[in-house]
């Protein structure tokens, strides 16, 4: 498992490198240098509204409900406590917070004697 940290402790300068590599490549590419197996692409596509008011419009116009087209949404926890203000927001909300638990990950340890 010693070697297991030891993997752990640089992956995230690696991952960092690497991704640094990686924009060096696509900077390259895109100013017309060659690197052998590799030529210039794009992530998918995706389809996307050009004008959503004229959307929301034509929708209307034609009789669709716009709450079942552009569902609201309640804000998030801390747009409705930065919008209702710390004090108000404790009042009114404090009861209905919960804590959502975060995925696992693996995080090194910290040691009781400082790093030298």
């Amino acid at each position: 498992m010693a070697e297991i940290a030891l993997l752990l402790d640089g992956f995230a300068e690696l991952k960092q490198w690497m991704e640094s590599v990686e924009q060096f490549a696509l900077e390259q590419v895109q100013a017309g240098v060659t690197i052998p197996g590799y030529v210039l692409g794009t992530t998918r596509s995706q389809r996307i509204w050009a004008d959503p008011k004229k959307v929301m419009s034509t929708l209307k116009k034609n009789k669709h409900p716009l709450d079942e087209y552009c569902p609201r949404e309640l804000l998030s926890v801390a747009q409705l406590e930065k919008k209702l203000g710390k004090t108000a927001f404790s009042m009114l909300m404090s009861g209905f917070i919960a804590q959502k638990e975060g995925n696992p990950k693996i995080i090194k340890e910290k040691s009781s004697t400082p790093d030298i």
